[in-house]
């Protein structure tokens, strides 16, 4: 419990020879530069058992497979390597177990063989430090490790992990703050950086680089502490499993690098309730390939996830972004300047299912995709879905569907709006089905098939719907009924009807309460409809306000009637034509 000094040359050099302080030392101890460890067959510096203050400014190797420097239930005292070399190449490098005082490793340290590298352990509740020249080099075990613990660390040094193991874990750390300050964090194998049930504060403010194995990010089962990545942080991921997971945790989180994922997905968000996960204005995430899932985030009732960065998805046959059950929470893609831009060959482009607020508000948002559907937003449960999506453009060339709107429960209400782009599908162009939902697309709507429709919109309650790009359906032309509220537009510069034989070209029935119009552009055709066999022009029954008007308005019938209207009102505006034609009708019109 006195006072130790050994400033001569103090050389421990065979056998077991090292330094050990153990069993309620509680003195204070000074070792000079002249004082060298190599190799012994057990821990070259032990402490143990005691509140001991340490400075130690000479050199320690480890070539055996012991530990370089074990601290063991140490309550007190402040132990600093000062200004030697340690080194470890074998053994398992620095151990803190119930280590509760402050730890300084200033000088050069080097672990670079065996599993030597950091273990913070067992209620290890102290403040501990490493400067620039600490380096860890690919152990066999996880690099740097801190479980059950409450520790502060700052480490400025470099950590490499070529292994199959964790480059960084942290598992039951209950408080305290990591931080991965200036140096450079590489991952070329493994599983990257690892927290389990962490509700501490972890900031990684230096170079993290994670390229290999199953590298990534995962952040898991109560984990509801804070996290910031910096802008040198970057994954790319190619292995099968995710490249950033953040399930069954309350994280606050901010991430500024760039996360880039070719096989599964690129960003993995479930049962997060509260807290606020933003990949902020200069994050970059790409999701490429054949095996590529893009992003989803599922089952998060509160809080809020925010891509505010350049999101680029192309996953082919997978689906892009899937967002489900997140009734109570926010997703948004939310920056000015920043791109949501989608590319799939056949799988869903955006997909909306059971609740949440839905903000994609960035200007420049575009949706590409080959077979795939375009949106696919459903409402089956009863939870409220609030939309704002706002898209450049959006199209598909050979799709089942273009857009899928489905209310069957709870409340469905916002808005879309599509500023170009085309449809193209073989079953429904634009298919809107309950819900209070607005919808504005600007883009050309052509369906293609003798079961195929361009536009049919029923059981609505409210919101508008409107189609103002031109139209062409040569299938089985347009279908609007059982709507009690809203209204449904049509406004794009050619419309363009002329269905299969013996439908109605345009059927509207029992929309009380919705008003309806067909008002083509100036500078177009027209609203032209063709019905052939016998079908009708436009049958209008059971109810709801119809207008139509423009200059070029025409309806021409083989054997069915060109109006068919009973019980319906005509709006301010009237019917205008400027040709009624049947070929073969007994009755051309009926009017009750």
């Amino acid at each position: 419990d006195g006072t130790y000094n050994f400033i001569g040359t103090t050389t421990l050099a065979g056998g077991d020879a090292g330094i050990d302080i153990l069993n309620g030392s509680s003195g204070t101890f000074s070792f000079g530069a002249h004082t060298a460890i190599t190799s012994p067959t057990g821990t070259a510096f032990n402490v143990s058992g005691s509140t001991a203050a340490i400075t130690y400014s000479g050199s320690i190797t480890q070539a055996n497979n012991a530990a370089l420097v074990s601290i063991l239930n140490h309550s007190g005292g402040t132990i600093t390597f000062q200004t030697g070399t340690l080194g470890a190449t074998n053994g398992t490098g620095l151990q803190f177990d119930n280590a509760d005082a402050t730890y300084n490793f200033n000088g050069t340290t080097t672990l670079n063989g065996g599993d030597a590298g950091i273990d913070i352990l067992n209620g290890s509740g102290g403040t501990f430090s490493f400067a620039s020249g600490t380096s860890i080099t690919s152990p066999t075990g996880t690099a740097f490790n801190v479980s059950g613990s409450t520790a502060a660390v700052t480490y400025n040094g470099s950590i490499t992990q070529a292994n199959n193991a964790a480059l960084v874990n942290v598992l039951n750390h209950s408080a305290g703050t990591l931080i991965f300050q200036t140096g450079t964090l590489n991952a070329t194998n493994g599983t990257g950086l690892q927290f389990n049930n962490a509700d501490g504060t972890y900031n990684f403010t230096g170079t993290t680089t994670l390229n290999g194995g199953d590298a990534g990010v995962d952040i898991v089962n109560g984990s509801d502490g804070t996290f910031g990545f910096g802008a040198n942080t970057a994954i790319t991921h190619a292995a099968a499993g995710d490249a950033f997971v953040l399930t069954d945790s309350n994280s606050n989180l901010t991430y500024s690098g760039i996360v880039s994922d070719a096989n599964g997905y690129a960003v993995r968000i479930d049962n997060h309730d509260t807290g606020t996960v933003a990949f902020d204005s200069g994050s970059v995430i790409l999701s490429s390939g054949p095996n590529a899932l893009g992003l989803s985030v599922t089952n998060s009732n509160g809080g809020a996830v925010n891509f505010n960065g350049n999101t680029t998805l192309s996953t082919q046959a997978n689906n892009a972004v899937t967002l489900s059950a997140n009734a109570g929470g926010t997703v948004a893609f939310s920056s000015v300047g920043s791109s949501l831009g989608i590319t799939t060959t056949s799988g869903t482009a955006f997909t909306i299912a059971g609740g949440g607020t839905i903000n994609v508000l960035g200007p420049n948002g575009t949706i590409t995709t080959g077979s795939g559907t375009i949106l696919d937003i459903s409402n089956a449960s009863a939870v409220t879905s609030t939309l704002n999506l706002n898209f450049a453009g959006a199209s598909n060339t050979l799709g089942t569907n273009g857009i899928l709107v489905s209310r069957t429960a709870g409340t469905l209400t916002g808005s879309v709006t599509i500023n170009s782009g085309s449809i193209t599908a073989t079953s429904r162009g634009i298919d809107i089905d309950g819900g209070a939902l607005s919808l504005s697309y600007a883009g050309s709507v052509a369906p293609s098939g003798v079961t195929a429709r361009s536009v049919e919109v029923t059981n609505i309650t409210g919101g508008a719907i409107t189609v103002s790009g031109n139209l062409t359906d040569n299938s089985l032309g347009i279908n609007i009924a059982n709507n009690a509220g809203g209204s449904i537009n049509f406004y794009g510069q050619s419309i363009t009807l002329n269905t299969v034989a013996n439908v109605n070209a345009v059927t509207l029935a029992s929309n009380t309460g919705t008003n309806i119009t067909f008002s083509s552009a100036a500078g177009g055709n027209g609203v032209d409809i063709t019905a052939s066999g016998t079908g009708n022009g436009i049958d209008f029954t059971g109810g709801g306000n119809l207008t139509v008007y423009s200059t070029g308005n025409s309806i021409q019938t083989a054997t069915g009637q060109i109006l068919n209207l009973v019980n319906g009102n005509v709006g301010s505006l009237g019917l205008v034509f400027d040709s009624l034609t049947s070929t073969g009708s007994t009755n051309g019109s009926a009017i009750n």
